[in-house]
């Protein structure tokens, strides 16, 4: 009984400090201000896959979408995550991969979404995010073409 009192009290405590996290924007995407348009810098890794990619990507856009409520328009970079990855040679690749940029430029279309999984898990948007991320430098490393 004692282990089952004291696995809930972590979950508890772990619960409430996901949810603390949430509202203090923890766990945001990275966003900044270039040139006065709103940029959100989304970090893939190898493991994910292209739909994986997609949605992450799509569930950054709208967060920054909403976030600036005024921006017209967004600029998406999209970076793959070093850990694990060699070059040609076989040395370990140091720092994460640009594998390139989306422009969101119709934005009003983004603020139309219930919500950010309504947006990001969209099929329409999942496939249009796809589309541009096999135009990427590095997408063959998502696997999944």
């Amino acid at each position: 009984m004692k282990i089952v009192k004291g696995f809930l009290t972590v979950f508890f405590i772990l619960l409430g400090i996901g949810w603390l996290m949430q509202k203090v924007g923890c766990n945001d995407p990275n966003t900044e201000i270039i040139d006065g348009v709103p940029t959100v810098t989304i970090v893939v890794s190898s493991s994910d896959g292209l739909k994986l990619a997609a949605h992450k990507i799509g569930t950054g856009a709208y967060a920054t979408t909403m976030k600036y409520s005024d921006a017209a328009t967004e600029v998406v970079v999209v970076k793959m995550r070093s850990f694990g990855l060699t070059d040609e040679y076989g040395y370990q690749v140091k720092g994460d991969l640009e594998m390139g940029k989306i422009t969101v430029s119709d934005l009003a279309e983004v603020r139309k979404y219930r919500d950010e999984n309504a947006y990001a898990y969209s099929d329409a948007i999942t496939l249009y995010y796809m589309m541009l991320i096999k135009s990427m430098r590095y997408a063959y490393l998502l696997g999944d073409q």
